[in-house]
């Protein structure tokens, strides 16, 4: 049998002389492509040589299951396409550095039994691997691509490496499956879109600094083991919805410069999200964390929307949040949100939230909230607003959980804001905003019964300096010490002074009266409330 044009056929041996006799013939007559490196010299090594695509289908039709096909430095003209010569299996181990394909290569269904290594190559126009199945590892080491490149429901039997990969254009891996010990996109870099949607990894997996620089996709994927993302870039919209993580997930050191959705994704192992910067919206809505998920110094700077997320273990949101966290429906055991410096001398424990920040926390159901009330004083909000009508149960929910953790004065701090929402709410002149007032002013809101005492001792004095100036002169035998104990005996009710008001101090007095029992009134109130907590 023939050799085709420009390819070398290897088997295994053990004594290299035949090999590179036959490969000095075979290059003497110009049908030989790859010499072995014991036979290589460096002016063949750096020269590209040029294969037509009929001849490449061709090495690859005829090599046997014991063979490899090995092209270096050459270039590939014209299309490959291996549904033209009825190519369907390649038996052949398959070996390619340094070649470039000048037009779009083509083995959609065929069925690759050997490995496949692939080195330093260009696709040109890109490649077609439509429903391609590898059965041994496969290798496209450093390659870049630069047209559409498809692996549509590509089957992969053993590892598969894009190690170092440059995707110039659009790139599809949906609905592929990589049952291989090892997916490794380890420094790719897609420069056009990239998708991942449907895909099924089943052993450890690497995004390793990643570049996408336009939109990824990877919608219902699903990595049954272990995958890490770390330090992996996003500059355009990056898509996780439905995803589903079987094993441990990494995101650390990543950066999403556009928005990230993870929405109704599911994490059935530990995941970590820590110091990540997501520049736009990051959406976890709906999202199920079965174990636990840290988000330890993170910075979203925008929207974190967590919204209907179903936290099963203690979730770790101790991050910067510069505009508003979504925790409304949300559920778990435990969720912690107190500031943890990256450095153990800081103290600015209270620059969890920016200025504009707002928490939303409608109806969410939490065991238990770690935090600190200076992180949401001013910055709880409703789903739609920030008015105080559907901030009621919000606002008894974390004073609830302040006084879970022993901070009874924060719970009354929340307390108090709440108060101040609902009255500013109100009509200003209605009967109920000027009860409001009026509490506000005299007890802080039934927080602080010293401050209703020092109300009580102004509202003596007033009333004894009042009714001294409107008593004859007669009545002031002591000065003003007699109408202070005068205006104490009448604020309590007690008879102890012969003193009868007449003319205009009849009318002080009443009224003082009346507001000795109002006082009183509030006295009992207030610390009966206080006794109850």
């Amino acid at each position: 049998m023939r050799l085709p044009t420009h390819m070398f056929l290897r088997r295994a041996r053990t004594n290299p002389a035949p090999a590179i006799l036959l490969a000095a013939i075979l290059s003497g007559i110009g049908l030989s492509n790859s010499i072995p490196a014991a036979a290589a010299s460096p002016p063949f090594a750096a020269t590209l040589q040029s294969v037509s695509a009929g001849e490449f289908l061709e090495a690859m039709a005829q090599a046997g299951p014991q063979q490899t096909v090995s092209f270096s430095n050459t270039v590939v003209t014209g299309r490959v396409h291996a549904g033209s010569v009825g190519l369907d299996t390649v038996r052949a181990a398959i070996r390619l550095r340094g070649v470039t394909f000048e037009e779009q290569v083509s083995f959609d269904r065929v069925v690759f039994g050997g490995p496949v290594r692939v080195s330093k190559t260009t696709f040109v126009q890109g490649a077609s691997l439509l429903d391609a199945r590898f059965e041994q590892n496969v290798s496209f080491t450093k390659s870049s691509f630069g047209g559409h490149t498809t692996f549509k429901r590509a089957r992969f039997s053993q590892s598969a490496r894009f190690v170092d990969i440059i995707g110039n254009g659009m790139m599809s891996f949906s609905s592929s499956l990589f049952n291989g010990e090892i997916t490794d996109f380890t420094r790719a870099q897609f420069l056009r879109p990239a998708y991942f949607d449907e895909a099924t990894f089943a052993n450890t997996t690497s995004f390793v600094d990643a570049y996408f620089k336009l939109e990824s996709s990877f919608k219902e994927a699903h990595w049954r083991s272990e995958v890490d993302f770390s330090g992996a870039r996003f500059d355009q919209e990056a898509l996780f919805r439905q995803a589903r993580f079987g094993g441990e997930t990494t995101f650390d050191r990543s950066r999403f410069r556009r928005q990230v959705l993870f929405d109704k994704a599911r994490f059935e192992r530990p995941a970590s999200f820590r110091d990540i910067t997501f520049v736009r919206t990051a959406s976890f809505s709906r999202a199920t964390f079965i174990e636990s998920v840290d988000f330890s110094h993170c910075r979203f700077k925008t929207e974190a929307d967590f919204s209907d997320a179903d936290f099963r273990a203690p979730v770790h949101l101790n991050a910067y949040f510069g505009r508003d966290l979504i925790l409304r429906h949300a559920t778990g055991p435990l969720v912690d949100l107190r500031f943890v410096p990256t450095d153990a001398t800081a103290e600015n424990v209270d620059s969890t939230f920016s200025d504009t920040s707002r928490i939303h926390l409608h109806n969410s159901d939490f065991g238990r909230m770690l935090f600190d009330w200076a992180q949401f004083s001013g910055r709880l909000a409703a789903t739609d607003t920030t008015g105080a009508g559907a901030l009621g149960a919000t606002y008894g929910a974390v004073r609830r959980h302040l006084e879970a953790m022993g901070l009874a004065a924060d719970s009354r701090a929340a307390f108090r804001e709440w108060m101040e929402r609902h009255r500013q709410a109100l009509p200003p002149w209605g009967i109920e905003r000027l009860g409001l007032e009026v509490f506000g002013a005299t007890t802080r809101f039934g927080t602080d019964p010293i401050r209703l005492l020092w109300w009580a001792l102004g509202v003596i004095l007033l009333f004894a300096v009042l009714i001294r100036r409107l008593s004859p002169k007669q009545d002031d035998p002591n000065g003003l010490l007699h109408f202070i104990y005068l205006s104490l005996c009448i604020f309590v009710h007690l008879d102890f002074h012969p003193w009868h008001p007449v003319g205009r101090t009849r009318l002080l007095v009443a009224i003082e009266a009346v507001t000795g029992w109002l006082f009183l009134a509030g006295f009992v109130a207030l610390f009966v409330r206080l006794l109850s907590t």
